[in-house]
């Protein structure tokens, strides 16, 4: 296997990759590092986030509610 510049990757950390989640929750969180800014914020869409990780937007946000409760995720209200 070849990795070339043009490929993006996201961090995981172990905390986050063996802790008692999902499979889609793990995969949500690496879906929003690669949306996150350099201050970790991050402001896709559940619709976006659902088409990226390939599942619906009820799994999102399943999986939104385990990456909150384990701490790794935090939620704020969005103005527009």
């Amino acid at each position: 296997m070849s990795v070339t510049a043009d490929q993006h990757f996201a961090i995981v950390p172990e905390w986050v990759l063996y802790a008692d989640i999902s499979a889609n929750a793990v995969r949500l969180y690496a879906t929003l590092r690669r949306y996150a800014d350099k201050q970790g914020k991050a402001h896709p869409s559940r619709a976006a986030l659902a088409e990226n990780m390939r599942t619906s937007t009820d799994t999102v946000k399943r999986a939104v509610a385990e990456l909150v409760s384990i701490g790794a995720l935090d939620l704020a209200p969005r103005f527009d």
